[in-house]
């Protein structure tokens, strides 16, 4: 019978029987990694807050041959915080003593491993211990992303990919037309998407020349933050300039009420490389940098 508290899921109470407690250790937070991160990092320092005088706390990655004294003073690390690293790498240890140069902060534990395949083994250096990592597909929170309609991509660069475009783009026409009869073709267009029927990409990119519009169809994302994001981002991939751009926009903003703030920085990266004439980048960096709740006083502007 199922068990009716997060007590009794824990700890197991349940007619007087005891279910067994989920072990939770270190192999277990490192195979999770990925998930939180939403992608594979490979020849990457992952690093992971404890605690923090600023919020949110929010896992980091950055490539080992990038500049990591930028990317460390990017992190706004004080004297009064804590970190843990997690080294990815062919030479892992030598990455985080490189790393180590630039944290002013309280360093807690530094795991080194090569790759996240099953079973592959990790040291961590500050406290002299090692294990095994299980399969990082198959933990629980993986599993909840899989429910909830993302995906752990294979690599950073993939999860950028799926804002890349393609084929040609498609042309759009200048939307016509008094206020109110364009409000009911937005709320049409809603409509069909929270209920899976067919919308034209576009007939979305006519509606997203309008600012305003983009404030309305954000609202999607609150009801369900996972088929925004697919719907944006397939009307990115075959749209090209303002449109495509705010469609980007739409689709990260749906990946931050989502949680999924890997998929945030990649359309950050791909506003900033673009043609981008809201500097709707600068926005989502707040999303990131403040968390999602900003996203509601930034569309009020």
């Amino acid at each position: 019978m199922a068990c009716t508290s997060r007590a009794e899921c824990k700890y197991g109470t349940r007619e007087g029987k005891s279910l067994e407690k989920v072990e939770y250790g270190p192999s277990e937070f490192i195979a999770e990694l990925p998930a939180r991160l939403g992608y594979v990092p490979n020849e990457s320092l992952v690093v992971v807050p404890i605690s923090a005088t600023r919020r949110p706390e929010r896992i980091s990655a950055v490539v080992a041959d990038d500049d990591l004294q930028r990317f460390f003073v990017g992190l706004h690390l004080v004297e009064g915080d804590a970190v843990m690293l997690v080294a990815v790498s062919a030479e892992p240890f030598e990455l985080l003593e490189r790393a180590t140069r630039y944290i002013e902060c309280r360093l807690d534990a530094e795991f080194a491993l090569q790759a996240f395949d099953p079973g592959q083994l990790w040291i961590e250096i500050r406290h002299y211990a090692a294990g095994q990592i299980p399969d990082y597909k198959a933990t629980m929170l993986a599993a909840a992303m899989t429910f909830d309609g993302w995906q752990i991509y294979r690599s950073a660069e993939a999860m950028r990919e799926v804002y890349a475009p393609v084929g040609r783009p498609l042309g759009v026409a200048k939307l016509n037309g008094e206020v109110p009869r364009i409000v009911r073709a937005v709320n049409g267009c809603m409509k069909a998407l929270k209920e899976g029927g067919p919308v034209k990409v576009t007939q979305i990119g006519a509606l997203l020349r309008s600012f305003e519009n983009v404030k309305r169809m954000d609202r999607l994302g609150t009801d369900n933050p996972g088929i925004a994001f697919e719907v944006f981002t397939q009307c990115a991939r075959r749209l090209a300039g303002v449109p495509r751009a705010r469609a980007i926009f739409l689709a990260g903003a749906a990946a931050a009420r989502g949680g999924q703030f890997g998929l945030v920085e990649a359309a950050i990266d791909t506003l900033w490389s673009e043609d981008d004439h809201d500097a709707l980048f600068v926005l989502l960096e707040e999303v990131r940098s403040e968390g999602v709740d900003a996203l509601e006083q930034l569309l009020e502007r």
